[in-house]
């Protein structure tokens, strides 16, 4: 009786899931967040529940939000490459870049050869002036893919602005824009 009940509501968590997926595929953010808070009602323990509510607020431009979903996909998923680059970008976004780094740290731990995951880094340390470890992240993902136009415009950037402007503070980019 006890094992159909659960069985019952993983089910129906499975399908209010679903149905957040067709909202955030519709971009009613509201109503995917609503379907998919009912579905980690029903069970709290399914990590893309979390992830996917993690997505639907960052689309609301709720990042607190966002980061607290992503760590508790974290914590029930913690090999997940994805969902600390997830979390990683939110971080990001609000400029928290030690905490980006930290994130896409471990990202990388589980996925070496996303260049995703390098190029946010580089950029979070070209932010921090933290040139000489956005060089590597960005000459790493020129091993990865040679011809990565973002990896060489960069590295020219930061040498034109090292060599020009020594007290040189990184130019902003608009996470909406990347």
């Amino acid at each position: 009786m006890i094992r159909n009940t659960k069985l019952k509501l993983k089910k129906r968590a499975q399908e209010l899931f679903k149905h957040g997926k067709e909202y955030m595929h519709n971009l009613d953010f509201d109503n995917a967040i609503n379907y998919f808070t009912n579905a980690i009602r029903l069970n709290p323990i399914n990590f893309l529940f979390f992830y996917y509510r993690g997505n639907a607020w960052q689309e609301m431009k709720e990042y607190s939000n966002a980061i607290d979903d992503y760590s508790e996909a974290i914590k029930l998923k913690s090999d997940d490459a994805h969902l600390y680059y997830s979390r990683g970008y939110v971080q990001f976004c609000i400029e928290r870049y030690g905490y980006a780094i930290s994130d896409f740290n471990e990202a990388i731990r589980f996925s070496p050869n996303e260049t995703a995951y390098y190029t946010f880094r580089g950029i979070s340390y070209k932010r921090q002036k933290q040139f000489h470890n956005a060089i590597k992240d960005f000459k790493i993902i020129l091993s990865i893919d040679t011809v990565n136009s973002f990896a060489v415009e960069e590295l020219k950037d930061i040498r034109i602005m090292k060599e020009k402007y020594p007290d040189y503070s990184s130019m902003t980019y608009q996470c909406d824009n990347i």
